[in-house]
């Protein structure tokens, strides 16, 4: 008996993990000959939760230009950052239409900092990307009555760069080698690709160099630059060396190999447009 003359009656019941975890919930009925009506008071696993952990900040990306040139599957991502992110649920859709296929849920990863990520990932071919569609992930908690969803479109508004072809000002003239340098400029969105040929074949990566693209002063475009070295032996053999970007549609220039590279220096632009 307390203080005031009332009577603390306590009862517990053990709940196993298994059963606490799969969101159920318990209640306690207390009757008393003094009121007409029972009192009830129920508790699951969402009543321990704090507010902050029922919500995620959640990202969307598409792909870049790169891959859409390269891959025929074309991936949409969305990651998660949160508390105990491995009770949140995260679905996709595309046009309104829940998907059940290509979707790979990666588990959850801990940080130092006590917050938690989570990555998903939807594919999509080349040609179903391109029907512009509209894209959506959805990150909810089950103790949570309110959907967090990011969308992206797959129809995205392109401006064209115009590119030129030329002889380094940076490059020293020797006999040996060249630098030529693709100027691209005034396109949007930033993600661009861009690469090199020599001849009709494609270099590797690691033979040219793409700086990063710069936001132009006063515009929604932006500009970069990609170099490469050219030796005049293969220069005599190759006699062309073709600067590629690709947005959504595909642009080349290629210097004029009759020109002299190693001597004085004369170029030629030639652009070409087409699908890629």
């Amino acid at each position: 008996m307390g203080d005031n003359g009332r009577f603390i009656v306590e009862s517990e019941l053990e709940v196993p993990p298994s059963e606490w975890h799969k969101w159920d919930i318990f209640t306690c009925q207390v009757t008393d000959p003094s009121n007409k009506a029972p009192i009830i008071k129920d508790i699951n696993k969402c009543s321990a939760l704090h507010n902050l952990q029922l919500k995620a900040e959640v990202l969307i990306n598409g792909p870049s230009f790169r891959d859409k040139a390269k891959s025929a599957q074309l991936t949409a991502t969305c990651l998660v950052i949160g508390y105990n992110l491995k009770d949140f649920q995260i679905s996709w859709t595309v046009n309104g239409v829940k998907q059940t296929s290509q979707i790979q849920t990666n588990d959850t990863v801990h940080h130092a900092n006590q917050t938690d990520s989570r990555t998903s990932t939807l594919s999509l071919s080349k040609v179903e990307w391109n029907k512009h569609k509209i894209i959506s992930c959805e990150v909810k908690h089950p103790c949570s009555s309110e959907s967090q969803i990011k969308e992206i479109s797959t129809e995205t508004t392109v401006t064209q760069p115009t590119v030129t072809v030329r002889r380094s000002a940076q490059d020293q003239p020797g006999p040996d080698s060249a630098v030529l340098e693709c100027v691209i400029t005034g396109f949007s969105p930033r993600d661009i690709y861009v690469k090199w040929q020599e001849g009709s074949n494609d270099l590797s990566e690691n033979q040219y160099d793409n700086h990063p693209a710069i936001k132009d002063t006063g515009k929604n475009t932006f500009s970069m630059v990609s170099r490469v070295t050219v030796k005049s032996n293969a220069w005599k053999k190759v006699k062309t060396y073709t600067c590629v970007v690709i947005q959504d549609n595909l642009m080349t220039a290629a210097l004029n190999p009759s020109n002299g590279l190693f001597g004085k220096c004369s170029l030629l632009l030639k652009l070409n447009h087409g699908d890629e």
